[in-house]
């Protein structure tokens, strides 16, 4: 995590004068030429220059983008000694932060805004040619920005948050930069009011996927007919490199040319042969490769083309996404492409249409062809991070060790993923989908300023967190039930027919696992069935095993209701980051004694207001119940080292009778 943990910091964090200052960062471009030196070609008289943006270059082809930092911090605070800083921040920024949703597999994203005030300047900072223009700036601050500024929108802005700390004589305020946390965010609008007040809207980058469509749509369409079988019969006579058509097949010389011949059945049945001339009047095709078995009159034959033309200058579009070979949807069908040649697509023989087992069909011209996209036996965390790159955010924004750590702990060959996206979807529409039964999801972090994944579920880590009633809340937390997740049956249908069927029906797919808990649907536990029912189509006939590990352990995080708490915590205690864990105390949650109950509970909400830290937390969803992790090698014997995995007995329990260890 990213929050600083100095003792600065934890110094500024427990002093009972806190005050809380808040940093404004934005990053926009600024052309990193100087006017009229080369490069830059404009040539305007002294006075006219440009001010090195976008919108107001004279030399556009020339334009170098760099960028330009604008620093503004809370009013009324001392300055940083040597740092170009305007004190314009009148509110802490606030709104809605991000917020983790384990029953969805992307996070609700954040959006801050923060207000500034507005005022004259001398135009030093904005103008760097100001000591040449004839008068004074007109306007103020943020009018001249503005107007010179129009594309700031989906740049960077950092959130700063600090204390102002008293220094060694206990009276003077001083800037110590070791207290700051720092937040990455895009801009995302800047609206001055009639008051010359601004307000600075960022979102996070997680909203990146929800403008983002995968695969990206295109718009080649056929430019003929394209039929499942062009034309089909029974072989009149062969040679070893020659077919004699049926006579029903087209009497125009190079009807066929290109396209396959395959002997469906008799003689020589199975071979796939090109056809590399074909004369009408004799319906006799020349073959590109001699037969391995002659076919004679009891074969029959299918003759079906072996490419499509896409129109003019579409072919590209195809080829330059994701390589090849690359896989396109007409209507239902899908099929492997393998060569671009111009705006022709084409494939080695016609095993590879139909992929996935989707239907062979005919097509008419002007039919749209839409490029798919696919993985094949891909790691669970590589889609992840596919889905995000092609969202927009690279890897220097995601957090690829956490993945990995997540594929190792979480995943494995097991959840590999095979599976074809034939229509534009949004990416965090994808996220959500993918994620669904694993409870936890994705998000941004805004403070170790990456994309994460996470899974909820009970970690080993040192070091944790302990809030407490009497030493961290501000307040007793508010408890909720969350009732509504409850449930007693999880049945995941998995192993879609073929991709384009209608994925949102029992009927389209061909698996499907149960995880049933008896006792909790039982008269004196829950009396009645809640059933989940979930159709993935991520998961193919190699993730069976995977598929009822999910829905056993969906049944066993949800068969009782999770406890979320609303708090506010002290400064002192914002030690912990968003998807992460901490031991709660709290009359809240107690024991059937009616003494507090220690229990992990992961963040799920956290907002910094400057003077007190908004949470929410939910429990992990096996409280109650007896869990540890997989030992290692040096890990000593049960009870002595009781962290890790003990097999119990057939019956489910330790040599002393005590329940066995759920596997997590």
């Amino acid at each position: 995590m990213s929050l600083p943990t100095n003792t600065e910091r934890s110094r500024a964090q427990q002093q009972l004068e806190q005050i809380p200052v808040v940093v404004v960062a934005m990053t926009v471009d600024r052309c990193a030429n100087t006017y009229g030196v080369a490069p830059c070609t404009a040539s305007g008289a002294v006075g006219t220059e440009c001010y090195n943006t976008y919108s107001t270059c004279q030399d556009k082809p020339n334009y170098i983008k760099d960028g330009h930092t604008y620093a503004f911090c809370s009013r009324g605070v001392p300055l940083p000694a040597g740092q170009p800083m305007r004190p314009y921040v009148v509110e802490m920024p606030k709104g809605a932060p991000a917020e983790l949703d384990v029953n969805r597999g992307m996070s609700r994203r954040s959006q801050l805004r923060a207000v500034l005030v507005d005022e004259t300047d001398n135009d030093t900072e904005q103008d760097p040619y100001y000591a040449t223009r004839p008068s004074a700036p007109q306007g103020t601050f943020w009018t001249r920005w503005l107007a010179r500024n129009p594309y700031y929108l989906g740049r960077r802005a950092n959130i700063g948050r600090g204390f102002a700390t008293l220094a060694a004589d206990g009276k003077t305020l001083e800037w110590d930069w070791c207290t700051f946390a720092w937040e990455l965010y895009l801009i995302d609008n800047i609206a001055r009011d009639t008051h010359g007040q601004v307000e600075v809207t960022l979102k996070d980058f997680a909203s990146l996927l929800d403008n983002a469509k995968i695969p990206p749509s295109t718009d080649g369409t056929l430019q003929a007919d394209f039929k499942a079988v062009e034309q089909g019969g029974t072989v009149q006579s062969a040679t070893g490199s020659t077919v004699t058509l049926s006579s029903k097949a087209s009497a125009t010389d190079g009807a066929y040319d290109g396209m396959e011949v395959y002997i469906s059945g008799g003689t020589g049945a199975g071979q796939r042969r090109v056809i590399q001339s074909y004369t009408g009047a004799s319906r006799q095709a020349t073959l590109t490769a001699d037969w391995a078995v002659t076919p004679n009159g009891t074969s029959t034959y299918e003759v079906a083309a072996l490419s499509v033309d896409v129109g003019s200058g579409k072919g590209a579009q195809y080829s330059d996404k994701y390589g090849l070979p690359c896989v396109v949807r007409i209507g239902k069908e899908l099929i492997k492409v393998t060569a671009v040649n111009g705006d022709v697509l084409s494939w080695p023989d016609n095993t590879y249409r139909e992929i996935d087992g989707s239907p062979r069909e005919d097509h008419s011209k002007d039919d749209a062809v839409q490029l798919c996209r696919r993985w094949d036996n891909a790691p669970f965390t590589q889609v992840i991070q596919d889905i995000i790159n092609e969202g927009g955010i690279d890897d220097s924004l995601i957090d690829t060790a956490g993945l990995a750590d997540q594929e190792v702990s979480k995943f494995g060959p097991n959840y590999y993923i095979t599976a074809t996206l034939h229509s534009p979807d949004k990416a965090t529409s994808l996220l959500d989908d993918l994620l669904i039964p694993f409870h936890g999801g994705v998000y941004w972090d805004a403070q170790n300023q990456q994309m994460r994944l996470k899974i909820i579920g009970p970690e080993l880590v040192a070091g944790t967190p302990e809030w407490s009633d009497d030493a961290s809340f501000e307040n007793i937390p508010k408890r909720d039930n969350l009732t509504d997740e409850r449930i007693t049956e999880y049945a995941l249908r998995y192993n879609l027919q073929y991709p384009t069927i209608n994925r949102r029906e029992d009927v389209s797919y061909l698996g499907t696992d149960l995880g049933v808990d008896i006792e909790a649907e039982g008269a004196n536990e829950y009396d009645g069935q809640k059933v989940d029912n979930v159709h993935y189509r991520w998961f193919g006939p190699a993730n069976s095993t995977a598929a009822r590990e999910l829905a056993v352990r969906r049944r066993d995080r949800l068969r009782d209701a999770p406890v979320q708490l609303k708090a506010v915590i002290t400064q002192k205690d914002n030690t912990a980051a968003l998807g992460e864990q901490v031991a709660v105390t709290t009359e809240q949650v107690v024991d059937v004694t009616g003494a507090p109950k220690p229990t992990r509970m992961v963040v799920t909400r956290l907002d910094d207001t400057g003077g007190h830290v908004d949470v929410t937390l939910r429990t992990i969803g096996i409280e109650g119940k007896r869990w540890a992790f997989w030992a290692p090698n040096d890990a000593g014997a049960w009870p002595s080292d009781p962290d890790y995995m003990h097999w119990g007995n057939s019956a489910g329990q330790m040599p002393d009778g005590s329940d066995g260890y759920l596997w997590v």
